[in-house]
């Protein structure tokens, strides 16, 4: 028996204790009308972010599915072996258990070159039960999120997805093939009843307005408001005869708090998108909310109590996915077989890397903290000026030089940790900027993984602008708007106005020194400054001028200064501003952002061993972003 046969085994066996799926479409049960409440007790066990985490990480060479021998945390043959323990242990005492996902279980590792094919298929073999879209499913845009949910009948698994506050465009073409999948009896529902062991189970998700709010690409698609979409997905269940309501929320804790307060009826929330951890349920109402954290490093397990006749809170127990488990060998032969995917799809691709190839070797952990100056963040925000460089610079041109990089900690969604030898693999490094895609096809003809580098210029004063970002918008709105820097330093004072925080700016770096004048940013310093930034972060310089009620608006211009917003001279907008590797060759032959990462660690000096060293600079932070005590006026018009 090969390793899909074996977990599918298992599958079957606790799936057939559940009986027939039973599909709602509006106010409408397909079968026979529910029986009364039959079982005494279930259990839910849960995921969420998953983020194509499907190895032990910390790094992934570390990783071992051997009990206690290594310090990695996460990985899906541990989890597989946690869930079926649970399994077993409730099967023996006659409790039914259900696998629920909150979303975003796609974006984030290597295995996302695979293009879902990865994450549905384990999740398949582990025997989820229902799972529902984060924004980051959208990151393809709609057709190409048609195509991976598509994979669930092309490779006939059996995967239930809901989604119930999706809004599809009338009069665009461009999400038609998403919305297909959408429906009774269909791929993707709004809504559907399980039978568990005699007790009607009813299913509704949502992606919740923080989560709309950063899936640009999920354009012309439209996400309705989570208590008015619930509202009706409850109705509906409750006419359709569900004794127990679950919603799939990809919204966070504080907005599924809200939700749980302005819409009764929910039983239970599996709560995503803000990777926090829930020791214990929350409560509002009736309701129970819990969320495990992200990446697989945590499995919740929720016990409920039915034998009041209404579901009532049975425990909970917040699971470590670690060293302490040994994971299973099955469903890591799995994980294996797809890493060989990853290195065939990276060669017909035209790469010279493989999964688990030793790029560099570090002597110190590098993380990304919010809140704070960093060294990953400097450390990609350094690579970010190296890459571009390494393309559009010309000694010849002085002015073609970056003079600024900008990077979000939203955008970096992983640490690079030296771990027992230090050395850092592709698949480590892919980690840390795993996001987004491309608008030039690959040599597949689908959208290359990873989002491209831009390049926009800008006045003193907008990079200013630029850094009270930082200063004014970070604490407000969470880690996704503190930037890392490069190419320069600066002061603030957090007790100041907001929008007039930034005291001093100096342009340079540690290799070359800084400027002893701070940079001229009043409105008369009309000199414009280069910047490199990923094209998705690009879009939102919009959004924050708009957010900020225009104090920091900023218009990204090409060298001769003419706005990218222009229409009339580029109708193509950012997509304009993308790093072209090869001029001569029609088209926009772009620079992938994970790709010149990777090529800026191999840039380092080796030691004896011949592996590239990240260099002791990036050992801690160096003050480019540091807090002030006193006011000078630098702020423009």
């Amino acid at each position: 028996m090969d390793a899909r046969t074996r977990q599918g085994s298992g599958r079957a066996r606790n799936r057939a204790r559940r009986g027939v799926l039973l599909v709602v479409t509006g106010l409408f049960l397909v079968g026979m009308g529910a029986p009364a409440l039959a079982a005494e007790k279930l259990t839910i066990i849960h995921t969420n972010d998953l983020h194509s985490h499907l190895l032990g990480f910390g790094p992934n060479g570390d990783y071992t599915i051997e009990l206690d021998n290594d310090a990695t945390i996460g990985g899906f043959a541990r989890i597989a072996a946690r869930v079926e323990e649970i399994r077993a242990a409730r099967e023996a005492e006659g409790t039914p258990v259900l696998l629920l996902d909150g979303g975003d279980f796609m974006m984030g590792t290597a295995f996302s070159l695979l293009r879902g094919q990865a994450e549905l298929t384990l999740m398949d073999a582990l025997g989820y039960d229902v799972i529902t879209l984060g924004n980051h499913e959208f990151d393809w845009t709609p057709s190409e999120t048609a195509k991976i949910l598509g994979l669930i009948g092309d490779l006939g698994l059996d995967l239930k997805v809901v989604a119930s506050n999706l809004i599809f465009d009338a009069d665009s073409p461009l999400d038609d093939s998403l919305e297909a999948l959408c429906g009774e009896d269909n791929l993707i529902q709004p809504a559907y009843i399980q039978e568990v062991d005699g007790t009607m189970v009813g299913f509704f998700g949502l992606v919740g307005e923080n989560a709309a709010g950063v899936a640009p690409f999920a354009y012309p698609v439209d996400f309705e408001a989570a208590s008015s979409a619930a509202a009706r997905a409850v109705s509906a269940l409750e006419d359709a005869g569900a004794q127990l309501i679950v919603c799939l929320s990809h919204s966070g804790l504080d907005e599924d708090t809200a939700l749980a307060g302005a819409v009764p009826g929910i039983d239970v929330i599996i709560s995503g998108h803000t990777h926090e951890i829930a020791q214990e349920p929350l409560v509002v109402g009736d309701t129970l909310i819990v969320q495990a954290g992200s990446y697989g490093r945590y499995l919740g397990v929720l016990d409920l109590d039915l034998t009041g006749g209404a579901p009532a809170y049975g425990g909970y127990e917040l699971v470590d996915i670690n060293d302490t488990i040994a994971g299973d060998a099955a469903m890591q032969a799995l994980v294996e077989g797809l890493v060989g995917e990853v290195d065939l799809t990276l060669e017909t691709l035209g790469y010279d890397y493989a999964f688990g190839q030793i790029i560099a070797e570090t002597a110190f952990d590098l993380t990304a903290v919010s809140g704070a100056e960093n060294n990953l963040g400097n450390l990609v925000a350094d690579a970010m000026r190296w890459m571009v460089d390494q393309e559009e610079y010309d000694p010849a041109v002085p002015e073609s030089r970056v003079d600024f990089a900008v990077e979000s900690n939203g955008v970096i969604r992983d640490d690079i940790l030296a771990g027992v030898t230090g050395q850092i693999a592709f698949s480590d490094a892919f980690r840390v900027l795993p996001l987004g895609f491309g608008l030039t096809p690959d040599g597949q003809g689908n959208p290359p993984v990873g989002y491209p580098m831009v390049t926009i210029h800008i006045t003193a004063s907008e990079v200013k602008k630029a850094m009270e970002v930082i200063t004014t918008v970070y604490p407000l709105e969470g880690s996704d708007y503190w930037l890392n820097v490069s190419g320069l330093k600066f002061e603030y004072n957090p007790s100041l106005l907001p929008f007039f925080r930034v005291l001093r700016i100096y342009v340079g770096d540690e290799t070359n020194g800084y400027s002893e004048k701070p940079l001229d940013t009043s409105c008369l310093n009309k000199e414009l400054y280069k910047v490199a930034i990923n094209y998705y972060v690009a879009q939102f310089i919009a959004v924050v001028g708009d957010y900020t009620y225009g104090f920091l608006s900023i218009d990204p211009k090409d060298a001769d200064g003419v706005s990218y917003l222009d229409a009339s001279v580029h109708p193509g907008g950012l997509s304009e501003a993308r790093v072209d590797c090869d001029p001569d060759t029609a088209g926009v032959q772009e620079l992938q952002q994970w790709e010149g990462f990777v090529r800026y660690l191999l840039s380092f000096d080796t030691g004896g061993d011949g592996i590239p060293d990240v260099p002791a600079r990036y050992a801690a932070p160096t003050g480019r972003i540091q807090e002030g005590t006193c006011f000078i006026a630098t702020a423009g018009g």
